[in-house]
């Protein structure tokens, strides 16, 4: 099960790559699109990050060896995964659209992918990591608290500066999580 999530996350991760290259390939090179297209594609790693880094490799090994590893795998890889996948999917939608118009301002439903998508992915990650290890930690609650600050802010920005931030918040999620000691990240359940 947990093989078979995996894969649904890397087919997502290779989707979003693919139509921020896409989209890019289609268009003039100004400089905002440039940008753009590079934010994007670090927010795509910045989720491989998160995702492969230390969570997927440890929940399986949690799962291995839990008390009843059907219920526990159940719930974390079929039912997490949902958000973790669709924020992937939904920040694709908001790459797409944020490199096409880069120095538009947002509209509302810009400014959902591009804030949804991240929001998305890290709350499955939160509730993923809550199934296994029975705790949140602080790793993934203050970047989602982030997202909702920039709230705001996309009422005044661009779509490239609200991009450039959501970004950022996923990138230092992706560093803090890497950084954080195993006990902080991954404490097993009693």
């Amino acid at each position: 099960m947990a093989q078979r999530s995996y894969l649904f996350i890397t087919i997502a991760l290779g989707e979003s790559i693919l139509v921020i290259g896409s989209q890019f390939g289609e268009l003039p090179r100004a400089t905002s699109t440039v940008a753009a297209f590079v934010i994007a594609f670090i927010g795509s790693v910045a989720f491989w990050w998160i995702y492969f880094d230390r969570s997927a490799e440890a929940g399986l090994e949690v799962i291995a060896t839990a008390t009843d590893p059907g219920r526990l795998g159940v719930i974390a890889y079929t039912y997490f995964h949902i958000p973790i996948v669709a924020g992937v999917i939904v920040a694709a939608a908001g790459y797409e659209l944020a490199i096409a118009h880069p120095s538009d301002q947002l509209e509302v439903a810009t400014a959902s992918l591009i804030l949804g998508g991240p929001a998305l992915f890290l709350v499955g990650q939160t509730l993923f990591k809550w199934a296994v290890w029975g705790h949140v930690p602080l790793v993934r609650l203050a970047p989602t608290v982030a997202l909702v600050a920039l709230i705001p802010i996309a009422v005044v920005s661009t779509v490239l500066v609200l991009l450039a931030l959501a970004t950022s918040v996923v990138a230092v999620a992706a560093w803090w999580s890497s950084r954080a000691s195993p006990l902080e990240v991954h404490r097993p359940t009693t």
